[in-house]
């Protein structure tokens, strides 16, 4: 999934140098945060302890910001009067998040930097925590719950929101193919089955994973295709409803 990522921001970037939308942005932004969450799990999964307490931060802020990214995406290509100024409330969990575990981890001594790694990060427990290491892994439990919670209403309204752009798209044009949310029912339909996946493995965490390390081919392959999909489908959406409603003007 990280190179997947590495691809389709190069290749989405230059389709922002030339058209210089903002959707086309929006959907750069999503991509390199993607590629930078996949790479703090390459680092997790290979053991590198000592990049953990950076590389954590940034996971548990990245880990928060996909899918409100590629939600602001979505709405950037179907909604013609979004209030900009409000979409950023969206990152604030992401933002509180960073800022926590990264304050923690400032005020933690080395020694309860490794125990939180080795008994929360890997292990999964708070078995001998206290102190900073055991509400800097209530941090992490409230993280985990608000990624769960995001996930329903966002892929909720997002399908509504494809709905409703491509019913418009039907009403004014007798051509639809290049106008329309390109792949939009297929990339939904992967988008559920992967936010369930990925649902599950919140519960499950990471630590799961790293004990049976074969289980990982399973959302690996699964965010693999689906991110790959979602970079075609940005790479081919040159049409936005901005689009839709200077033509119908003119």
């Amino acid at each position: 999934p990280m190179l997947v990522c590495i691809f389709w921001s190069v290749l989405l970037l230059l389709d922002w140098w030339e058209q210089r939308t903002q959707a086309k942005a929006r959907m750069v932004v999503f991509m390199v945060v993607a590629a930078i969450l996949y790479g703090c799990h390459f680092i997790y999964f290979n053991h590198l302890y000592g990049w953990m307490p950076v590389t954590d931060v940034i996971y548990c802020m990245t880990n928060l910001s996909v899918f409100p990214l590629y939600y602001l995406y979505i709405k950037e290509v179907t909604e013609e009067h979004s209030r900009k100024h409000w979409q950023v409330t969206l990152l604030i969990p992401a933002l509180l998040a960073g800022l926590a575990t990264g304050a923690l981890y400032l005020f933690m001594d080395e020694p309860e930097e490794q125990l939180f790694i080795e008994k929360f990060l890997y292990q999964g427990t708070t078995e001998g925590l206290c102190g900073l290491t055991m509400i800097q892994a209530i941090v992490h439990i409230c993280i985990k719950i608000i990624f769960a919670l995001q996930i329903p209403p966002i892929l909720v309204k997002g399908i509504k929101k494809i709905k409703r752009y491509d019913k418009m798209v039907e009403t004014n044009y007798a051509g639809t193919e290049l106008r329309k949310m390109h792949m939009a029912k297929s990339i939904w339909a992967l988008f559920i089955v992967a936010s369930i996946i990925c649902f599950a493995a919140n519960i499950l965490g990471k630590e799961y994973f790293d004990t049976a390390p074969w289980l990982v081919l399973i959302p690996a392959a699964t965010f693999f295709t689906l991110l790959f999909l979602l970079g075609y489908a940005g790479h081919r959406q040159n049409f936005t409803i901005q689009c839709l409603i200077l033509e119908t003007t003119n």
